[in-house]
C-alpha cells in the first residue's frame, strides 16, 4: 500500500480517494455526453420542416459492438449512430437478442443526418445519423 500524500491545500490524498475522484468524473462526463445527445434530438425534432432537419426514413442493417455502433443502409451509406432514446435496443429485445451487444437487419429507422465530421470510434465515419424514431418495414 503507498502512503497518503499531501497535495497543495495540505489535505490528505491516498491513491483509492484519487481513483474514487477520476471514477465520480468519468461517470459525470458520460451522463453529459448522453444528456446532451437526448437533447439535442429533441431540439431537432421541431425543426423537421427545415429540409436539412428532416428525419430521414432508412432501411439497412445495425452493428453493436464494444468499439462501433453504425448502421449500414441498403444503398451502401454508412452511419455512426447516436440513439438517444434507446430506440434500438427495444428492437433488439423484440427480437428475442439478450445481449448488449448484437447485430440487426431488415431495420427502418428515421433520423437526422449530420453534416461532414469524424464521427464514432476514431472517427472512423464520416457522417452520424440520430435517431428521432421507427419507420415500418
Amino acid at each position: 500500500m503507498t502512503a497518503p500524500t499531501a497535495n497543495k491545500n495540505n489535505s490528505i490524498t491516498t491513491p483509492k480517494t484519487a481513483t474514487k475522484l477520476a471514477l465520480i468524473a468519468l461517470i459525470g462526463v458520460g451522463a453529459t455526453w448522453f444528456a446532451t445527445q437526448k437533447n439535442l434530438a429533441e431540439v431537432l425534432a421541431p425543426n423537421a420542416n427545415v429540409d436539412s432537419l428532416r428525419p430521414q426514413p432508412m432501411k439497412g442493417r445495425v452493428l453493436k459492438t464494444l468499439e462501433q455502433f453504425s448502421f449500414s443502409s441498403d444503398e451502401g451509406r454508412q452511419f455512426h449512430i447516436s440513439d438517444p432514446n434507446n430506440l434500438l435496443d427495444g428492437i433488439a429485445t423484440q427480437r428475442g437478442i439478450d445481449a448488449t451487444l448484437y447485430e440487426l437487419s431488415d431495420v427502418c429507422i428515421k433520423g437526422v443526418v449530420s453534416k461532414v465530421g469524424n464521427y464514432g470510434h476514431m472517427g472512423r465515419f464520416e457522417r452520424q445519423i440520430i435517431i428521432t424514431g421507427l419507420c415500418k418495414t
